[in-house]
């Protein structure tokens, strides 16, 4: 027969896991999110997330992983911001640099909508490692700027790792995505928003830019004059550009808002 733990044992578990100092609490968590990369269990994030809420106390306000209207919102207006961040660079490139795109006729509807999947799920899941229980825990007790500092290094330091990037372009490149992410956490109160960003702008910059987390091809490609290039300095100075104005949006957007 199988055995009910004991809602005493449970409660007296949550209690000595509370009785950790927060950096302890936070190692811990790690370690598990480190273990669900390892293992590739993506959606493990999410119950894993939900244990640490029921462990550290309520977080729930504060993560805001829920499916409810106000969060669907949330999630919907990310999508579209992701995608106009990404609208907008390509703007920028065509403008000051005459790139063009063409079809990639070898990229099906099929890859389409699995390229939608595989940056939904990459984006709940790297979401609720960095933007998650951890970040709420660090911003609680280090201050916001801290745990944006932080979390942006070690997001940085995880694209090294598992996609290959060179260090100075994760830190250039990821950090700028992480810390408007945290920020989107911030304003919104939760994780939805950080996810839809998130999702739409790996997800077009694949389409559009010839960027590929899942190294695949896009529909379209950008095409250039030959000899002619995007140097890095304005590649990343349009960065800056777009970040700051979907920061600027969303600090519009939730103004009402008092963290």
């Amino acid at each position: 027969m199988t055995r009910v733990p004991d809602r005493d044992y449970v409660a007296s578990l949550s209690l000595r896991f509370r009785a950790l100092p927060w950096l302890g609490q936070f190692i811990l968590f790690g370690v598990c999110a480190a273990i669900t990369v390892v293992l590739g269990g993506v959606f493990a994030m999410i119950p894993l997330t939900l244990a640490f809420v029921w462990l550290g106390g309520d977080f729930r306000n504060r993560i805001g992983l829920s499916l409810s209207g106000a969060r669907l919102a949330q999630f919907g207006v990310g999508v579209a911001l992701g995608a106009a961040m990404i609208f907008t660079w390509c703007l920028v490139f065509r403008a000051g640099f005459g790139m063009r795109w063409e079809r990639n006729v070898q990229v099906t509807g099929f890859f389409w909508l699995a390229g939608v999947w595989f940056y939904l799920k990459s984006a709940v899941f790297e979401e609720l490692v960095f933007r998650g229980y951890g970040f709420v825990r660090l911003s609680e007790s280090l201050g916001f700027r801290a745990a944006q500092a932080l979390t942006a290094i070690l997001f940085a330091v995880y694209h090294v790792l598992n996609v290959g990037m060179p260090l100075v372009p994760a830190l250039l490149f990821t950090g700028m995505g992480s810390l408007l992410f945290g920020y989107a956490f911030m304003r919104s109160g939760g994780v939805m928003l950080p996810i839809g960003l998130h999702a739409a702008w790996n997800f077009w910059q694949e389409q559009l830019m010839a960027s590929s987390g899942r190294g695949h091809a896009g529909m379209w490609k950008p095409v250039m004059a030959p000899g002619a290039h995007i140097p890095f300095v304005e590649r990343y100075a349009a960065l800056v550009l777009v970040t700051l104005g979907a920061a600027l949006v969303i600090r519009r957007a939730y103004s009402w808002r008092r963290n």
